[in-house]
């Protein structure tokens, strides 16, 4: 047996054990409706609502008087009407005395404890309870009684089923006349709202659990918008102990949107919004507003759940979603999306307009499957779509499509279907492969053209598989076997030529090396067919396929029968060459395109010093090197002139200086030629030179007995001179001697030593001239500008004469160390030599020109390497003859016969002095130039 306390309830579960409670009042009413007619009168509900409240409730302190009173009413107004009552009350109900033996018990506690009412009367407690319950029980009656109190217990008991029941015991003193010592008793059943109040214990519990985990806070606020109440925790972080009995207004003083959301429920409107306290914090918010009997708002209650991640999962979704947007219009893949139903476009992206040339408004609602066709039959692709075995789901289907212009695409066609906010749809990726249809058709078509080239070249061409079968067989191939392609491809070498079966075997080995080692294999065959010996140059390779595994052997045969007779046929030729170099007087260098030596004969050799062998392959000006007759390496080097433009260069001295192995120099003159191939390309050189040294021995000899000669006839015109002159002098002093001796011939006697005068100045003359030639006549010199020497002399010369003059005579001409007069003697022989060869008149040109250091102009010219000033005269007379070209500087040599022969040898002596040079060329009937070059200052200026 346990004490009772009265439960009360908690907030959370008010309204449920309200609810609970007033299921028991319920109970504790009469529920015989027949027997409520009966007892109908002010005092039997009087006397329920006393029972009701001794049951369940605390008890007035007077309620034994008024139980007492009433019963006594019921009795007075209607006898044994509360026996029949407590006999068939639900409520269990007896009388005993302080000694525990029952005064009364009706039906219902007759039943609690398993007997009778008859069996209950007169008999203890202790019969139909336990001894310790029995015992319990005593006392709290002797209790009751002696202190005038209520007693209430609930009191436990196990059926034969062991379910427990509980029981809600009140006893209260009964005093009966005659000091009995009575104590009453009513108990009902508790049991169910027991199992209801642990129940909602238990669901209490499980609710604040479920609250305290949930992100949610259960609020109430009264009309004076004060916070009532606030279960959970509220939002950063409030509590109820926080903000209960505080003001809407001042919690959320910084949220406007919360208290406008407050004042809206108080207005009796129901509220619900977001509601984002920062970046990082969203609620939910819903506000009901609860009314009073007069229909007026008398609070508000709401809840307020944490939806930040809810949010922020949306938020990302609503990015998500502007992702795939960006991401499907931007796709380089066509995409479109239609419906499955009828094919209609509801979507697409750019690149699907750009490859079918429409805009997006031009493509949305046309059906796809009219725009998209299947090229393979009359089927439609619609219906392919539906009989697939994934109705919608195709993969790389080709397509065709027509663009706006015109143009017929091949498209590969993937799709996919999908539901579209509840409509079933399928999405349409292609990827236009017009251009690598139009790539593999033009494969295809080089593919075929190659094997048509391979099989009709004229070349063998053959491949086999790595077991040797053949896989390729040109026509070349057939004609030598005389087998056909058909009948060789996918056979064996063992099979097609298993008659000779060493030969095939040295095929196969030859197979085998290239698949083993993958490096080509060439090899030269000699062999006979019909009686005729050929040779073959076979190439046999490895084949690889994609990736990268050798998967046959290709094999290349040539029929080298015609070069090889040919390189025999060349090897007798180059061995008469040989033979011929060898026998010829003169030295033969040939040479390849670049400068490096192939050939060198015997004469070469024995010249040169380099034989055959240690001359092959080394570069030309290693061998053969030469200089000029001033000793200097030409430029450029005849050879590689040759080998450049395909001609010598256009002035070259007369001869060179061969600079031998051993150091020995032999003067030799030399001609080259280009050698060139089929297409006129220079394939190399040939050299021809020949020791001159006999040549220059002879030309000495020669020399010798021309100044001999020279002298001669030197000797005999001075002679002849002197001879002339003193027959003048001596003849004009004689008659001067005898016209002394009269007086009347002094006139006479005058003249004549006039020109005995006159002839001993010209003898003087003459040997001035030959004093310039003999000795030189050393120049003394000093610095002068030519162009004003030049004109100076040339004008003195052409006074009166009908030649007309040019002059191109440059203020800038460098300046020059001469002897002003013997240079103006130069410009009198030139100017007048050129005078006499234009007698019938003409044109007389004089041009002086500056010449740098290495100019092409001074190449060749036995000249001291230094700036130069070239002046020349340039006559259109009547020319020099070649015979006559050589011997102009030799003195007394003329061709005039007023002349006495010395002017151009005197010209030569004097610019010879000047470590000058004089060029002359003439050409018959047309003219003559003479070059005279003068070192210039070493300023140039």
């Amino acid at each position: 047996m346990i004490s009772y306390k009265k439960t009360r309830s908690r907030n959370k579960i008010t309204r449920l054990k309200l609810a609970v409670a007033q299921q028991q009042l319920e109970r504790l009413t009469i529920e015989n409706q027949d027997l409520k007619k009966q007892l109908i009168g002010p005092d039997f509900a009087n006397a329920g609502t006393v029972l009701r409240e001794a049951a369940i409730g605390d008890p007035k302190p007077d309620f034994i008087a008024t139980l007492r009173t009433a019963l006594e009413n019921m009795f007075g107004h209607r006898e044994g009407m509360l026996g029949y009552f407590l006999d068939y009350s639900s409520t269990l109900a007896f009388i005993n005395t302080t000694e525990g033996v029952y005064q009364y018990a009706n039906n219902a506690f007759a039943k609690y404890v398993g007997s009778t009412p008859d069996k209950v009367i007169g008999h203890s407690v202790f019969e139909f309870f336990s001894e310790e319950d029995a015992t319990n029980y005593l006392k709290i009656n002797r209790e009751t009684f002696s202190q005038g109190k209520i007693t209430k217990f609930i009191d436990p008991m196990q059926d034969e089923t062991g379910q427990t029941s509980y029981v809600l015991t009140t006893v209260f003193p009964l005093p009966v006349p005659g000091g009995l010592e009575w104590v009453g008793g009513l108990s009902i059943d508790i049991t169910e709202h027991i199992m209801l109040e642990k129940a909602s214990r238990q669901t209490e519990e499980r609710l604040d659990n479920l609250i305290s985990q949930l992100p949610v806070y259960i609020f109430d606020v009264n009309r004076d918008g004060i916070i009532t109440k606030l279960d959970g925790q509220g939002q950063n972080g409030l509590t109820g102990e926080a903000v209960v009995g505080k003001t809407v207004d001042r919690v959320y003083r910084n949220y406007p949107e919360i208290i406008a959301s407050y004042h809206r429920a108080l207005q009796g409107e129901m509220v619900h919004n977001l509601v984002r306290f920062s970046e990082n914090s969203t609620y939910e918010l819903r506000i009901t507003p609860i009314f009073d009997e007069t229909g007026q708002v008398a609070s508000v209650s709401g809840t307020a759940l944490d939806v930040t991640r809810q949010t922020q999962i949306w938020d990302r979704l609503r990015q998500s979603e502007q992702r795939f947007i960006r991401v499907f219009n931007s796709a380089p893949l066509p995409i479109a999306i239609a419906r499955t139903s009828d094919g209609t476009i509801v979507n697409t992206n750019f690149a699907f307009g750009e490859m079918t040339g429409f805009s997006e408004i031009e493509l949305i609602d046309r059906n796809i499957f009219e725009l998209l066709q299947n090229p393979t039959g009359p089927a439609s692709l619609f219906q392919n779509m539906v009989e697939s075995r994934s109705p919608f789901a195709l993969r790389n289907r080709e397509v065709v499509t027509t663009h706006k212009n015109g143009d017929r695409l091949i498209l590969l066609l993937s799709t996919e279907q999908v539901d579209i906010d509840g409509e079933q749809c399928f999405i349409a990726t292609c990827l236009d492969i017009t251009e690598q249809k139009r790539i593999e058709a033009a494969k295809r078509e080089t593919e075929e053209r190659l094997e048509a080239i391979l099989y009709n070249s004229p070349i063998y061409i053959f491949a086999k598989d790595r077991e040797g079968r053949y896989l390729m067989y040109n026509r070349y191939c057939e004609e030598f076997s005389g087998l056909a392609a058909k009948d060789v491809i996918g056979k064996t070498t063992f099979e097609l030529f298993g008659n000779d079966l060493a030969e095939a075997t040295r095929m196969v080995e030859q197979d085998n090396e290239v698949l083993r080692t993958g490096k080509p294999l060439v090899t030269e065959e000699i062999g006979e067919k019909d009686g005729i010996y050929y040779s073959d140059i076979t190439t046999k390779f490895p084949m690889y396929d994609a990736n990268g595994e050798i998967y046959a052997v290709g094999a290349i045969s040539v029929d080298i029968t015609k070069r090889k007779m040919a390189e025999k046929e060349l090897a007798a030729e180059k061995e008469q060459l040989a033979v011929t170099l060898s026998s010829i007087a003169d030295g033969v260098i040939t040479t390849n395109p670049l400068g490096q030596i192939l050939l060198i004969n015997r004469v070469a050799e024995e010249i040169t010093g380099w034989n055959q062998s240690e001359a092959q392959h080394k570069n030309l000006n290693e061998i053969f090197n030469l200089r000029n007759p001033q000793n200097r390496p030409p430029e450029p080097h005849p050879v590689t002139e040759v080998l450049r433009s395909g001609s010598l260069p256009r002035v070259m001295p007369p001869f060179f200086l061969l600079l031998a192995r051993d150091g020995t120099e032999h003067p030799i003159e030399l001609s080259a030629a280009a050698i060139h191939d089929g297409q006129g390309n220079i394939s190399g050189s040939v050299l021809v030179f020949r020791e001159i040294s006999e040549r220059f021995k002879i030309i000495e000899e020669y020399q010798k007995v021309a100044q001999l000669e020279s002298l001669g006839l030197l000797a005999g015109g001075i002679a002849h001179d002197f001879n002339n002159l003193l027959t003048a002098i001596v003849g004009s002093i004689s008659v001067a001697r005898i016209y002394s001796d009269r007086a009347e011939m002094l006139e006479r006697l005058k003249e004549n030593l006039d020109r005995a005068e006159k002839a001993s100045l010209q003898a003087k003359e003459l040997t001035q001239q030959l004093l310039t030639f003999a000795k030189g006549g050393a120049p003394i010199k000093q610095t002068a500008s030519l162009p004003e020497l030049i004109r100076d002399s040339a004008n003195f010369v052409l006074q009166g004469s009908n030649i007309e003059r040019n002059y191109n005579l440059p203020s800038d001409t460098w300046l020059v160390e001469v002897d002003p007069h013997q240079l103006s003697q130069v410009v009198h022989n030139l100017v007048l030599n050129s005078l006499q060869a234009m007698q019938e008149g003409g044109t007389l040109t004089i041009s002086a020109e500056n010449l740098p250091p290495n100019h092409p102009a001074l190449r060749g010219l036995p000249l001291v390497e230094g700036p130069y000033v070239r002046f020349t005269v340039r006559d259109t007379g009547m020319g020099i003859s070649s015979d006559n070209l050589t011997r102009i500087f030799d003195p007394y040599f003329t061709t005039k016969a007023a002349g006495n022969g010395l002017g151009l040898t005197i010209c030569f002596s004097i610019i010879r002095n000047h470590q000058g040079h004089i060029q002359v060329l003439s050409t018959p009937n047309q003219g003559t130039v003479f070059n005279i070059f003068l070192p210039a200052l070493e300023t140039g200026r």
